[in-house]
């Protein structure tokens, strides 16, 4: 019986799980499980998502709304608008406020 160079024995599989691993990343980076073919039942948009997030700050000891609204460029109204569950006589250093929409 022939056998094959063991070189060959131990790269060959290795190649080849390369180019499978290799090519599910790139199915997987395009979004397209199908590979684009037509008629297929995955659909595309050609709109990108353009939501982002909100901006938040990180209150600290000694803040206020006052304050973190003037370093925000905003006016604590808007700041409480912003933040709707936040009771402004309660402001805990560590908590999280957002700035923008």
């Amino acid at each position: 019986m022939l056998q094959a160079p063991r070189i060959v024995r131990w790269t060959l599989p290795a190649l080849l799980l390369t180019l499978v691993v290799g090519g599910y990343a790139i199915v997987a980076a395009s979004g397209r499980e199908d590979g684009g073919k037509p008629g297929s039942s995955v659909t595309t948009t050609t709109a990108k998502h353009t939501k982002k997030k909100a901006k938040r700050v990180k209150v600290h000891s000694g803040d206020t709304v006052a304050s973190i609204a003037r370093k925000a460029k905003l006016t604590a109204v808007e700041l409480l608008e912003l933040n709707p569950n936040v009771d402004p006589r309660l402001l805990r250093p560590g908590q999280r406020l957002k700035i923008s929409r």
